[in-house]
């Protein structure tokens, strides 16, 4: 069952939820760190990171 954005960011963890793509979305928290949830609203990558950048063929990562 897919989450939806606006419930996701009800949550008080999520100050933002980027639009899902692939069935992953990439959230920023409340003090800035940024990590990427599932469809199903699981934790994939954990926010550790201050930047997130994704494009079709590439990907940054950034601490």
């Amino acid at each position: 069952m897919k989450i939806e954005i606006e419930k996701l960011k009800q949550n008080s963890k999520y100050e933002y939820v980027y639009a899902f793509e692939n069935n992953y979305a990439v959230f920023r928290t409340f003090n800035h760190k940024m990590g990427v949830i599932n469809s199903a609203g699981n934790v994939v990558i954990k926010p550790v990171l201050h930047i997130f950048i994704t494009k079709k063929d590439l990907r940054i990562y950034s601490n």
